[in-house]
């Protein structure tokens, strides 16, 4: 916060730095293919929202690469969508997953949102590379079991270039017809309806009347258009027909119906004035 005083003409500025956390949800990001997209994978996962339909006429594959800030190749993978069965390819692995069982999209659209995971926790060697689809486990590779180096020099040896790290940029192909937009993953706090926990917050706190909270509980929204929520309601509800929700929606009034009682009683009067010319 800055705040101006003034003292004999003299005008100071005084500078408050004031730590504040907030919890922000990522925003989607429209994916541009050919182009290189910062993106630190093996902390974040990568999620990627698709509108296609397996199996459908011109769907295509999601096609990402992984780089190192060197722009080393650092991993190649597709999700293709060209039959109703979506297979996953890991390139240089030599390794396919056909998936029979990925959930339904949402929408006239059909969106899913695939989730990719990156974890070297316990270092390059155990990498594991994990799949999720409208957050449900779709599959999983662990590349010291199933993608090891085939040199002989070392037994520990996971394939190039997966072998490459850190990854700190993904680079959408400009093969990749079905990649629409994608964001960091933001976890879902473990907390009930109508309540949030961000940044430090070791507890969830309750979101007030007329907001509920967002869709990883990190933060409270207020309540769509036609909604309210009152006090001892966890979730944001629809006003009933012929209502509508007051300013700080938290409670259905009557909508406004354009007449009143000053206008009814214009009108009356204005029709008994009528008779009296007559």
């Amino acid at each position: 916060a800055v705040v101006s005083t003034q003292s004999t003409g003299i005008f100071f500025t005084v500078v408050l730095c004031i730590g504040i956390t907030v919890a922000v949800t990522e925003q989607w990001k429209p994916v541009v293919t050919g182009q290189d997209e910062m993106f630190d994978l093996e902390n974040t996962p990568l999620e990627i929202k698709t509108t296609a339909e397996p199996g459908s006429a011109g769907a295509g594959s999601v096609v990402l690469a992984l780089k190192t800030a060197d722009d080393e190749g650092a991993g190649y993978l597709s999700i293709s969508y060209s039959s109703a069965s979506v297979l996953i390819k890991i390139e240089y692995c030599d390794f396919e997953i056909p998936l029979s069982n990925v959930p339904k999209g949402d929408g006239e659209d059909n969106e899913r949102v695939w989730r990719v995971t990156l974890d070297r926790t316990y270092g390059v060697h155990k990498t594991e590379l994990d799949f999720h689809c409208n957050d449900e486990d779709m599959a999983s590779l662990e590349f010291d079991r199933d993608c090891l180096a085939d040199d002989g020099n070392d037994d520990d040896a996971i394939k190039a270039p997966w072998d490459k790290h850190p990854v700190v940029k993904i680079h959408f192909s400009e093969d990749d017809q079905i990649s629409k937009e994608f964001r960091p993953y933001t976890p879902v706090a473990d907390c009930q309806e109508g309540s949030y926990k961000s940044g430090d917050m070791t507890e969830c706190h309750a979101c007030p009347s007329g907001k509920e909270s967002n869709e990883h509980k990190t933060d409270c929204v207020e309540c769509h258009e036609g909604s309210y929520k009152a006090d001892g309601m966890n979730t944001c509800q629809t006003c009933a027909a012929g209502k509508a929700p007051n300013k700080d929606k938290t409670e259905c009034e009557e909508e406004y119906s354009g007449a009143t009682t000053f206008s009814g009683s214009v009108a009356a009067a204005a029709a008994f004035i009528t008779a009296l010319l007559l």
